[in-house]
C-alpha cells in the first residue's frame, strides 16, 4: 500500500519487519489496486488459517446477529504489499490461535 510510482522510501523500508509479496503471471501490469491485493492477502490467510465459509442461501450469504463491542478498539499495524512472494511462506510464519 504505496505509491505505485516511487514506492517505499529507505525510511519506510527500515521501518517494516517483513514483506508479503503477491505472485503475478503475465506483464498486463505492474502493481495491483490496493484492495485487490488486500483482498488476495485476506482470501489466503483464510484459507490457511482454515477459517469456515459463511453459511449461504443459493447464492446469496447469511448475516449473523453483530456482536457487542466490549472493548475499545484498538489501532493494529498497517500491512505492505507488494507482489511475486510466495504468500503461504509469510502465511506460515505467523501464529494464528
Amino acid at each position: 500500500m504505496l505509491d505505485q510510482g516511487t514506492g517505499l522510501s529507505d525510511k519506510q523500508i527500515e521501518m517494516c519487519d517483513d514483506f508479503v509479496y503477491i505472485s503475478q503471471y503475465g506483464q498486463g501490469t505492474a502493481s495491483l489496486n490496493v484492495t485487490v491485493a488486500a483482498s488476495v492477502v485476506l482470501h489466503e490467510f483464510a484459507v490457511w488459517a482454515e477459517y469456515q465459509e459463511s453459511a449461504r442461501e443459493g447464492y446469496k450469504y447469511l448475516l449473523a446477529e453483530r456482536p457487542v463491542r466490549r472493548h475499545a478498539r484498538v489501532r493494529h499495524c498497517s500491512l505492505i504489499i507488494y507482489s511475486d512472494l510466495n504468500i503461504r511462506h509469510w502465511a506460515a510464519s505467523l501464529h494464528v490461535p
